[in-house]
């Protein structure tokens, strides 16, 4: 399965995104952004390539995180994914650690937040 995963766009338009990325989006077979889109119409647009699955960011408005859930689990092909921003915000020191404390078992976890790949 082809994944496209993606975070802390912090725009208003898709056409601001790198062109690999704009390259690689409608070949994707799910795209998975963890929060802060910042711009309800990138939301919008990503949904419009097929499966989608995302997150509410700290920095997103009250429609997208009235949309979208603060974490969400994944399970694709067995594998159970977490998903997160955190949507608190707070210190990108230490994030990981508590990422991995909003959820159980899972086997991975994707985050944002840290605006590090």
């Amino acid at each position: 399965m082809r994944i496209a995963i993606l975070s802390d766009t912090h725009t208003t338009s898709l056409d601001d995104l790198p062109p690999r990325l704009l390259e690689a989006l409608p070949t994707a077979e799910l795209i998975i952004h963890a929060g802060d889109f910042t711009g309800e119409e990138v939301l919008e647009d990503l949904r419009k390539f097929g499966e989608f699955r995302g997150v509410h960011g700290n920095m997103d408005s009250p429609a997208i995180q009235k949309t979208l859930p603060s974490t969400q689990v994944l399970e694709l092909s067995g594998v159970k994914i977490g998903v997160v921003h955190p949507s608190e915000g707070g210190s990108p020191q230490g994030v990981e650690e508590r990422v991995k404390r909003k959820f159980g078992k899972v086997d991975a976890i994707i985050y944002g937040h840290t605006h590090q790949a």
